[in-house]
């Protein structure tokens, strides 16, 4: 079979691979539905980059835990620290992605302040991704020569998935790629450079790699377009349009949020419309409710459904008991109420639901009017006596 004259790698492989990363980098850039496809794609590389290292963990873990959705405990050896770690050198490499830091939970509650092991993570990302050297060649040269450029770069004691993480930055300056997408962060199968076949394992596993993330992107935007038909005939200002669009771009989206995306300066949106309008859609089967609580929802499209398996159900709601009348009538304290100089160590320890928090203050008024008063009788009692 002919090969190429720069490198080992069989002619044809490296033809697949030029064609896959094309056609990928193509579709993401003119597709509607980019943004949550990058979404999706940056937590699969960094779950990817943390099995690299050794820390595989059960799936959507990760978006779990940068959702802030609590899990079922079980220990998983730090991989989801480690994934959190590969996720921050991964987020930023492409462009316009300057907010994703507080968009990714969709209620911009998700903390933007950088963490020195990430930064070290992304550091160490770029630092492999200019050793790599881009060289100003064709785009055939560039990924003929990237399975050597890759051992080099090893063999100067850079970690393999460091390395791996390094490949979308390297093609984009390459001009292989027009935006450095998290999809070409991937893990050959077989072994890293040591192991035999190296050089057609990583451009096999490169044009797998840009199949199977294109056919993910056209499922998203097939979604997308489905989303929209099903709305049916609206009118002219319906926000239902503006909302699926949010439902594309991120994986998940609150109340709060939703109402502040949706608001303009000639229509606001309230919180308690927004919260209708994420449960219309939810009748309709686009988003599905992944937090279990009965306030401060949060919801996820459809495709990821399955987190909603992996998050812990609420607990019963803990009611305090009240205090006993006659411990509080004993309580040496209890005529410095008679001055109003305190009422709190009287206050009977309620608990109120939702429903009746609004009458809160009314019943703990009357309970301090009651008590000061039989206080007021059992004194008066006893001086008489």
């Amino acid at each position: 079979m002919a090969r190429s004259n720069s490198t080992s790698v069989p002619a044809r492989t490296l033809e697949r691979a030029l064609f896959a990363a094309a056609r990928l980098d193509e579709a993401a850039s003119r597709s509607p539905v980019s943004a949550g496809w990058l979404q999706r794609s940056r937590f699969a590389a960094a779950e990817r980059l943390a099995a690299a290292e050794g820390h595989a963990q059960a799936p959507d873990r990760l978006l779990a835990a940068v959702l802030g959705l609590p899990v079922a405990a079980r220990a998983d050896g730090g991989a989801t620290a480690a994934a959190l770690r590969w996720l921050a050198g991964v987020r930023g490499q492409a462009a316009g992605d300057r907010r994703q830091k507080s968009e990714v939970r969709g209620d911009a509650t998700v903390s933007a302040e950088p963490d020195p092991a990430a930064e070290a993570v992304a550091g160490r990302v770029a630092a492999a991704a200019a050793r790599l050297g881009a060289q100003r060649s064709s785009r055939a040269g560039v990924l003929g020569g990237l399975p050597g450029s890759i051992a080099a770069v090893m063999a100067e004691g850079i970690g393999f998935a460091t390395v791996l993480a390094a490949i979308p930055r390297f093609l984009k300056e390459a001009d292989v790629l027009s935006v450095a997408w998290p999809a070409f962060a991937f893990v050959p199968e077989g072994g890293g450079p040591e192991a035999p076949g190296w050089a057609g394992r990583l451009l096999s596993a490169l044009a797998d790699q840009a199949d199977a993330e294109r056919l993910a992107l056209d499922r998203l935007e097939a979604s997308w377009v489905g989303w929209h038909d099903g709305l049916g005939a609206l009118r002219s200002n319906a926000r239902l349009p503006r909302l699926l669009q949010l439902v594309a771009s991120l994986p998940g989206l609150s109340s709060v949020f939703v109402a502040e995306r949706l608001t303009t300066p000639d229509r606001s949106c309230t919180v308690a419309g927004a919260s209708f309008l994420l449960k219309s859609l939810v009748a309709r089967g686009v988003l599905v409710e992944a937090s279990r609580r009965r306030s401060w929802r949060l919801y996820v499209p459809a495709d990821l459904a399955p987190l909603r398996e992996i998050v812990r159900p609420p607990g019963p709601r803990k009611r305090k008991a009240a205090p006993d009348r006659q411990e509080l009538l004993a309580d040496e304290r209890a005529p410095l109420l008679l001055d109003g100089i305190e009422l709190t160590r009287l206050e009977r320890a309620r608990s109120f639901s939702d429903r009746d928090a609004k009458w809160a203050a009314l019943i703990a008024d009357i309970d301090r009017a009651a008590l000061k008063a039989r206080i007021v009788i059992e004194r008066k009692t006893s001086s008489e006596t």
